[in-house]
């Protein structure tokens, strides 16, 4: 089913997608610059969200991350909060300064997680990373040689963990950006990689680990050049204007769609090497996407004890 989902939620400007997971999605921000930042997680197809505050007494408020997950052992969704010192850019001695909460989605609280690493930032997650009750993201250790690493969180027993790169990422990547280079998803059951090659932000690989947690099953299942795939499309993109693509979600019809240049969402289909304009598309400024997979279950029956609010939808 094609549908479009227009909701009427408050100023949408200092907000920021998380991710989404099992039907949900989470957002941050406030509606200015002045207001204390909330998570949101919302159904936009039936037009619910919930507001979650963070805790008052809370001074580490930089450099915060968020994820939500869920749990099937206790069906509990819940929120991650990973978070520094206001001051840690500034401090040589980092060490202790990286805390991590979390929320159970009915609970009205947050509570403390221990044993947290170093360098555990959250990126962007457009692309779904959610697998075995599992939240996973690239991040980076060291500098000036910078060193790319997989983080993840288990929401089932709440423990951190780290899973191994793609070979392509070993030893190192020089001084590169891991948010930009390194993409996970989840592709047929397993737990995916789209790396980037060289400085391009056209051309790809997309890596699968075929047995979850063994580095030596990481294996090349596509290569893309989605470069030329443009050239043989008949949508115009300034090429000075180009700032990369990065990957949504894997389609059953064997296309992937990704959001390109921050603009419009296209479709490239990894059989026939093709790439197609999807028209989803914001021409007076850049956009946030994530992939998204429809829940028609009411935010009343997962998140009991919560206040819902309810917003206008229109389903096309």
């Amino acid at each position: 089913m094609d549908f479009t989902s227009r909701f009427d939620l408050p100023n949408m400007e200092y907000f920021s997608l998380v991710n989404s997971c099992n039907g949900l999605v989470c957002l941050s921000g406030g509606e200015d610059e002045e207001e204390e930042e909330s998570i949101y997680v919302c159904n936009p197809v039936l037009g619910e969200y919930i507001t979650i505050q963070l805790p008052e007494e809370s001074s580490w408020r930089c450099y915060g991350s968020f994820g939500l997950g869920f749990s099937s052992r206790s069906n509990e969704f819940k929120v991650l909060r990973t978070f520094r010192d206001e001051n840690f850019g500034l401090l040589r001695n980092r060490t202790h300064t990286v805390k991590a909460e979390i929320y159970t989605l009915g609970t009205g609280s947050w509570r403390s997680i221990e044993n947290v690493p170093d360098d555990i930032d959250i990126s962007f997650l457009g692309f779904n990373s959610f697998l075995h009750g599992t939240l996973h993201w690239a991040t980076i250790k060291g500098y000036p040689k910078f060193c790319c690493k997989i983080i993840c969180f288990n929401f089932e027993e709440e423990l951190f963990g780290e899973i191994p790169v793609p070979p392509q990422f070993e030893p190192d990547f020089g001084s590169g950006d891991a948010h930009h280079q390194l993409k996970l998803g989840v592709y047929d059951g397993c737990l995916s990689a789209c790396c980037f090659r060289g400085d391009g932000a056209w051309e790809f690989d997309i890596w699968v680990m075929k047995e979850y947690g063994v580095k030596e099953s990481w294996v090349t299942q596509f290569r893309i050049d989605a470069y030329e795939a443009y050239c043989e499309t008949d949508f115009y993109i300034e090429e000075d204007n180009i700032t990369g693509c990065y990957p949504l979600i894997f389609l059953k019809n064997g296309e992937i769609m990704f959001s390109f240049n921050n603009q419009f969402v296209v479709s490239y289909n990894l059989e026939r090497e093709t790439l197609r304009d999807t028209g989803l598309f914001h021409t007076t400024g850049e956009f946030d996407a994530v992939g998204y997979t429809p829940c028609f279950v009411s935010l009343e029956d997962v998140v009991k004890g919560e206040q819902i609010t309810r917003y206008s939808t229109m389903l096309l």
